[in-house]
C-alpha cells in the first residue's frame, strides 16, 4: 500500500458525489464494502470481533497514525486520534472531500452486517479523529 493512495481515494470520492450526488456516492462505497473486502469478510464470519481487532492493528500498523484499540465488555472500540488517511491528505495538499470520513461509516457498517457484526462509528473530520465500535448482533 502507497499512502498516495489516500489522496486517489479522496479525489475519486469528491468526482462520484459531484456526478452522481451524495446517494450515489453512499451505494459506491457500500459497492467496496460488498466487493473489495471478501478475505476480511470470511474472517469476520468465522472468527468475529478477534479478526476485525486483528484487522485494525494491520491496518495502523502498515498506516501509522495515533489509535487506541480495546473492548468495553463485548464492544470492540477504536479510537483514531490522529486518522494518517487525512494526514497523507493533507501533506500532499490535497482538499479533503466533503464528507470524506463518511465512507468508514458507510464501508465498516456494510461489511459488518454482513457478518453478523453491529457498527457504529462518530467521528471529527476537521481534527481527523473518530470513535468507531463493534459488536457481535448475536448478544
Amino acid at each position: 500500500m502507497h499512502k498516495d493512495f489516500h489522496g486517489a481515494l479522496n479525489c475519486g470520492f469528491q468526482y462520484v458525489k459531484d456526478r452522481y450526488g451524495q446517494d450515489g456516492l453512499e451505494e459506491y462505497w457500500r459497492r467496496i464494502a460488498r466487493n473489495c473486502y471478501g478475505p476480511l469478510l470470511v474472517e469476520l464470519r468465522s472468527r468475529g470481533l478477534k479478526a476485525l481487532e486483528e484487522h485494525w492493528n494491520k491496518v495502523f500498523e502498515v498506516e501509522g497514525g495515533d489509535y487506541k484499540l480495546y473492548y468495553i465488555d463485548e464492544t470492540l472500540v477504536l479510537e483514531v486520534e490522529r486518522c494518517p488517511a487525512i494526514d497523507q491528505i493533507e501533506q500532499m495538499g490535497y482538499p479533503l472531500a466533503e464528507g470524506f470520513c463518511r465512507h468508514c461509516e458507510i464501508i465498516n457498517k456494510e461489511i459488518c452486517e454482513q457478518a453478523g457484526l453491529g457498527a457504529s462509528c462518530t467521528y471529527r473530520q476537521a481534527v481527523g479523529s473518530c470513535r468507531q465500535k463493534f459488536w457481535s448482533l448475536d448478544n
